[in-house]
């Protein structure tokens, strides 16, 4: 292969063998991951309360396992399941019985080992539980999801990348050397700059992994014309978590039928097939029944139920970034707020939302097919609309925007163009990142949460993202070349 390759172009030879740089980069790599997991399972599994809520999950398993009622039981910190039925059922494997709260004891009894089962508090000092038999199980649920999610981090992070190189998954990556390090740097620039929100919900325990890989290999699929397969991936996040059920505008707008129909077929097949078969339709339908009641209805502010409303639903009951939480705080910045955000923080907060969608459609403009890096930065920027719309965003759900950054990581690395400047991409991803993690350090990220700067950096991620496709559509109208046709 010639060394004077474009580095866009992919490179059919090369190995997996790694040099000694490379060798030392990915031990170091692991020993941080093992690292990372031995401080997990002292968290969770070892600790006499463990703090993940991995819990929720896999004691939501339990009960449907168990025949008990989803949206009732709760773990040892007393959260609830929030989430469709879906998950619950095919974390079936990793299930854990829902735990039995302690017995009240007469006034004035401590609460002492004897006493009080694992998972709950005791009034003596110290977290450390050790491994016994009541919490052995939940140590293995803990080690397999972790290993579970690390691996789909580094399996979203590659299969975008492959999208954008034109690779197949199982392609060994190039053996020169200014190809060989373009492809590592597009697999790990991205996991870089998300490295905050993944740490942080690798150590909740948490699931945006799976939905940030079913978007990647949508993507990657999507990429290499397969629509069907990609629909069916990009409705999993939906069937999770609900607020990314805006992804599915994409197929829908650039009407790729294919690819709307992979989403029918998914959302039947997680949100009814599955819950139908596993639980009968008559208990799929009264799950189905109390999850529009607890959440679905309070989230949007409507309904009574209040049983959320102290972990999820209330402005103030989590670390929210969402525009509406943001309004929130910036209408009432001191003294004592409202639980409840009002009507008009709620219309004003879709309003920008819808608007920024409208926009998003207005630049994809109305064409069928887009190249892979017009693809990862579309589907990249909904995503970021989609936090933004949704009542309660994490700082976490960041990670999510892994698409819309690596195609901004690709478009940097691509030999510039006259009047191209890759130097204004890494100042936007370099603000991102830092931002990201200021907001996470005690003190000052308080207080930049308090103001919203992490939303306010993804905005301008997502508008930064939005205008390039722009520029790139009106290079390619106009009859130049256009740096999408890499």
């Amino acid at each position: 292969m010639s060394k004077t390759m474009t580095l866009d172009q992919p490179n059919t030879t090369g190995t997996w063998h790694m040099n000694r740089r490379e060798a030392s980069i990915l031990a170091f790599v692991f020993l941080i991951i093992l690292g990372f997991g031995v401080n997990l399972e002292f968290r969770t599994a070892l600790r006499r309360v463990p703090m993940t809520d991995l819990g929720v999950y896999v004691c939501g398993a339990g009960a449907i396992r168990d025949g008990q009622d989803l949206y009732q039981i709760v773990d040892w910190r007393d959260w609830h399941y929030n989430y469709p039925p879906a998950m619950a059922i095919l974390m079936w494997p990793l299930a854990h019985p829902v735990p039995v709260p302690p017995l009240a004891l007469p006034l004035g009894t401590p609460r002492t080992v004897a006493n009080t089962p694992w998972g709950y508090l005791i009034d003596a000092p110290g977290n450390y539980y050790g491994l016994k038999p009541d919490n052995v199980r939940f140590f293995w649920i803990v080690a397999a999801w972790y290993a579970i999610s690390v691996s789909l981090m580094f399996l979203s992070a590659h299969a975008l990348a492959c999208a954008l190189e034109g690779r197949p998954l199982y392609e060994v990556p190039p053996s020169e050397r200014d190809p060989r390090r373009r492809w590592w740097a597009l697999r790990s620039i991205p996991i870089l700059i998300c490295i905050t929100s993944v740490g942080t919900d690798l150590s909740r325990g948490q699931v945006d992994l799976v939905m940030l890989a079913a978007v990647s290999l949508a993507i990657y699929f999507a990429s290499r014309d397969q629509g069907l397969t990609a629909g069916v991936l990009l409705s999993v996040p939906a069937c999770m978590k609900v607020f990314p059920a805006l992804l599915l505008w994409y197929p829908a707008w650039r009407r790729n039928w294919r690819m709307t129909l992979g989403t029918v077929v998914g959302l039947m097949t997680l949100l009814v097939v599955l819950p139908v078969v596993a639980l009968g339709p008559k208990r799929a339908a009264e799950l189905y029944q109390t999850f529009v009641t607890v959440l679905v209805k309070p989230g949007l502010g409507a309904g009574q139920d209040a049983s959320r409303a102290q972990e999820l639903t209330n402005m103030g009951a989590t670390d929210n970034q969402s525009l509406l939480a943001t309004i929130h705080r910036w209408l009432y910045p001191t003294g004592q707020r409202p639980l409840n955000a009002t009507p008009t923080e709620r219309l004003s907060s879709y309003a920008v939302g819808g608007l920024m969608l409208v926009g998003w459609s207005l630049v994809a403009g109305w064409r069928r097919k887009d190249s892979p890096r017009q693809l990862a930065l579309l589907i990249g920027t909904l995503m970021g609309i989609t936090l933004v719309l949704s009542p309660v965003s994490h700082n976490y759900y960041f990670l999510l925007l892994m698409p819309l950054i690596t195609g901004l990581v690709d478009e940097a690395l691509t030999l510039p163009l006259p009047g191209t400047r890759p130097s204004t991409i890494i100042v936007s991803l370099s603000a991102f990142m830092v931002i990201d993690v200021l907001a996470r350090l005690p003190g000052i990220g308080r207080w930049l949460r308090e103001l919203g700067l992490p939303l306010l950096t993804m905005v301008g991620l997502i508008c930064f993202g939005v205008l390039i496709v722009y520029r790139h559509r009106r290079t390619h109208e106009n009859g130049g070349q256009s740096l999408l046709q890499a």
